[in-house]
């Protein structure tokens, strides 16, 4: 039986660009993937895009490649992705903030990203024993409905680098002294951000 004393609050942590920066391991496996199934395809087309995704590839690529050929190019990016695990780079501002708060707080990491992707980056830099719970949802819901509900809605503390997503966990009854956007540089409380953004 686990003998820490929970003070109740349920801390909600997003994975990627939250705890971790996980975008340039995670364009470099799909620009690899392309060019393995497309030798002399112009990689520039994705200069302006941050994080690369899987709707990206499609939509991008639609024109030029038949849909077997996305597919593949998408299934060999997971395949590869570790191979650039390094590149993935701790939110080291937030993994200090929640190794203080661990003994005390269930910590669930809440997560669209891909199962065997996120276990391989916890499992790499030794995070297993930071969380009370893994869950993964799908990427077209929102991924805190099943989690904030009435019963605990402001008993949630929610880090997360998107802020609809935080707008939408104070609307289903999160308090906004407890939600909080974190980026590269700060995790500021969602009440802040409008002031951080203008500065």
């Amino acid at each position: 039986m686990n003998n820490r004393n929970y003070t109740n609050n349920c801390i909600l942590v997003d994975f990627d660009n939250t705890l971790f920066f996980t975008d340039e391991a995670n364009n470099n496996a799909y620009k690899q993937a392309i060019i393995y199934y497309v030798p002399n395809f112009d990689l520039g087309i994705f200069s302006g895009i941050k994080r690369i995704t899987g709707k990206d590839i499609k939509f991008i690529l639609n024109n030029e490649l038949n849909k077997s050929v996305l597919d593949k190019i998408i299934s060999h990016k997971r395949m590869i992705v570790n191979n650039y695990i390094d590149m993935n780079v701790i939110n080291k501002n937030l993994y200090d903030l929640l190794y203080k708060l661990k003994d005390d707080n269930f910590i669930f990491l809440v997560t669209c990203g891909n199962v065997e992707r996120v276990y391989s980056i916890i499992k790499y830099f030794n995070l297993e024993f930071l969380f009370s719970k893994f869950i993964f949802s799908k990427c077209d819901d929102y991924k805190y409905n099943d989690i904030i509900n009435i019963n605990n809605s402001t008993k949630v503390i929610l880090f997360e680098d998107n802020i609809n997503n935080l707008i939408k966990a104070s609307d289903l009854g999160a308090k906004k002294e407890k939600l909080f956007y974190v980026n590269k540089n700060k995790i500021i409380n969602i009440g802040e951000v409008n002031k951080f953004l203008l500065d």
